[in-house]
């Protein structure tokens, strides 16, 4: 991959990350560093071959997909509804949930109960936005994306590999008629 395609931004963080969330690639540096982003994305080739194969497969894969289309009122029902359902089952319970566009997430959940969902989950299907739910319920009982947290998404998710492959397609479809 040549370096012009890749976007390096230096924020404050203490190492270099490479990310591909948009399906474009992002090289964030260290503000106080001297690395060399060219040496960095040749070390870690490989990955970036990998990842930007996925991202094309994912697009291929879901491009005839339809978005659904939803009233705010059914919306906020069926979440309302899934809050319920999986804070029952999780014996927990969320201080806030909150809609949002969120350019990078679907939904994410803060050390305090307040769980923030992208209003953009309006347009994927129910089953994924029970999932991103469940998801971030889930968080309040495992904060870290680690084996606990996978082997408690796994009790109601058992397939939870493929949603999250389907959360990607979405994601690209739904960022790709947001700029048409």
């Amino acid at each position: 991959m040549e370096t012009q395609r890749v976007l390096v931004i230096k924020r404050k963080v203490k190492y270099p990350r490479l990310e591909l969330k948009t399906g474009s690639l992002v090289l964030i540096l260290p503000r106080d560093g001297n690395l060399n982003a060219d040496l960095i994305i040749k070390k870690h080739q490989p990955w970036i071959d990998k990842k930007l194969q996925f991202v094309n497969e994912i697009k291929q894969e879901f491009q005839d997909n339809k978005l659904f289309v939803r009233k705010d009122s059914q919306f906020i029902t069926l979440v309302e509804n899934l809050v319920y359902k999986y804070s029952q089952k999780l014996k927990v319970q969320p201080t806030i949930v909150k809609f949002r566009y969120m350019k990078t997430r679907w939904g994410s959940c803060s050390q305090d109960g307040r769980i923030s969902l992208n209003k953009l989950l309006m347009f994927i299907p129910d089953n994924l936005v029970a999932y991103v739910i469940y998801h971030e319920l889930c968080h309040l009982v495992v904060a870290k994306h680690n084996r606990n947290f996978w082997s408690l998404m796994k009790e109601e998710f058992s397939t939870y590999k493929n949603n999250e492959r389907s959360l990607f397609g979405y994601w690209f479809l739904l960022n790709k008629q947001l700029k048409e």
